[in-house]
């Protein structure tokens, strides 16, 4: 009716609300501060449009989370479907509002172990076996305090798809097998001589009896295979493990 037009109320914010248009008590429309109008019931004009105007004000809504990554407010739906936009460009869906508020949403492509490790998205857990087995492996390249005691990791690195837990657990789930009584190591070794890249195609896992084996040894055995090296004779000696006792041999074979 004309005599409603022109009406004016405030949001929760304290932004002015105008009725421009009413046809009856259930078709109304309103403009707000920003121009943008809603077609609502008379009523929900009087109480201010809580529910729209909500939605108005926090889409484009900031904050940082608990791991210090930024993130914004891309769709609001209602307090508890919420979506949302790290920095990284990492959007997840059906966020509760309050989870935002308190910084309490997770970034699981944020790179939390050494800035290089990230949990990512996907089935495998941290409860699962191969989350040690990829922990350790990144504990090995890039913690500081471990390359001291075992500096023949230096230089070292895991190739970026395995920066990624849940890549690293997938090849895991389809390369790991047991040996009973045997723990079974990743090796990067053993088909590459001299490789530094932890990687799906350098890694296999093995026995530690059999990584004992062909444990590197560079300043003793020079160009030769893992396991053998060649004394000033010309003579090849080859290192050998009898269930974990180290062993060594002369094989008295000059190579022309």
């Amino acid at each position: 009716m004309e005599e409603h037009i022109g009406e004016k109320v405030v949001d929760y914010k304290g932004n002015v609300l105008e009725l421009i248009d009413y046809r009856s008590k259930h078709d109304v429309d309103v403009r707000a501060y920003n121009g943008m109008i809603f077609n609502v019931q008379y009523g929900t004009f009087l109480n201010g449009l809580k529910k729209e105007m909500q939605k108005l004000y926090r889409i484009g809504e900031r904050n940082i989370n608990n791991q210090g990554c930024g993130m914004t407010i891309i769709n609001y739906e209602d307090t508890r479907h919420c979506t949302i936009k790290f920095d990284d460009g990492t959007v997840i869906k059906g966020i509760q509002y309050d989870s935002f508020v308190k910084g309490a949403v997770k970034n699981n492509n944020y790179k939390s172990i050494y800035g290089i490790g990230c949990y990512g998205y996907g089935k495998y857990t941290s409860d699962d076996k191969a989350y040690v087995y990829w922990f350790n492996m990144l504990n090995r390249c890039y913690n500081p305090k471990y390359l001291k005691t075992r500096p023949t990791y230096i230089q070292c690195y895991v190739c970026d798809e395995w920066h990624n837990y849940q890549n690293f657990a997938k090849w895991f789930e389809e390369n790991y097998y047991e040996i009973e009584g045997e723990e079974m190591c990743l090796d990067k070794d053993i088909i590459i001589k001299g490789n530094k890249m932890y990687a799906p195609e350098t890694c296999i896992f093995v026995p530690a009896l059999i990584n004992s084996i062909f444990t590197k040894g560079d300043s003793v055995r020079g160009e030769c295979c893992i396991g053998i090296s060649k004394n000033d004779s010309g003579e090849y000696r080859v290192y050998v493990s009898n269930y974990g006792k180290a062993k060594k041999g002369y094989i008295p074979i000059k190579m022309r």
